[in-house]
């Protein structure tokens, strides 16, 4: 069998595995976040329904792909809410009024 002196590693040069730290990134759901703010702003201010609905379709996107230990569940509900209150608001307000062409 084999000793001990025939062992080729060295207990002094062992360095213990440390991860590396990760750096603080926007993620996709501050992607998803912004883009629903957005578009909800633009849903308001052109009055374009389409906006309204991609509003909606990323805030529920953010509280798909959010952690729960990540997001405040405040933050969480504000963002549907409001996209929800704008798709309402785009389908409630009356409509401008279409200009003829002859």
């Amino acid at each position: 069998m084999h000793s001990q002196n025939d062992d080729p590693r060295r207990p002094s040069q062992v360095v213990p595995f440390q991860p590396p730290l990760k750096k603080e990134e926007t993620t996709v759901t501050d992607f998803f976040s912004m883009t629903s703010m957005s578009f909800g702003m633009l849903a308001v201010v052109m009055k374009v329904r389409y906006f309204a609905w991609l509003s909606f379709i990323m805030a529920v996107a953010y509280a798909s792909n959010s952690r729960f230990s990540q997001v405040e569940l405040k933050q969480l509900v504000s963002a549907i809410g409001l996209s929800i209150v704008i798709l309402l608001i785009s389908y409630l307000s009356p409509s401008p009024p279409r200009i003829k062409t002859v």
